[in-house]
């Protein structure tokens, strides 16, 4: 069954890569001003991940194997501060 409608259509069409960038600017700005660093996961994970190995349960929410990988990088980010 496709619930995509047109009113879903029009919902989702903000999410372009423009604006995600935009966002993650943002991010980083809030980020920065109270001396945090920000990592973008997604970025993380498309780079270093199986293109083949599903992680997440609905394209949005992390499977057990996504949540997996998840923590170890920011793990790996605290060792790195460290």
């Amino acid at each position: 069954r496709n619930i995509y409608t047109p009113q879903l259509k029009k919902m989702f069409s903000i999410f372009t890569n423009e604006n995600y960038l935009k966002v993650i600017k943002i991010y980083e700005k809030s980020a920065s001003t109270y001396g945090l660093k920000f990592r973008d996961l997604n970025n993380i994970l498309r780079k270093n991940i199986n293109s083949k190995k599903w992680l997440f349960v609905d394209g949005a929410h992390a499977n057990d194997e996504g949540y997996k990988i998840i923590s170890e990088i920011i793990l790996d980010s605290w060792r790195q501060q460290s």
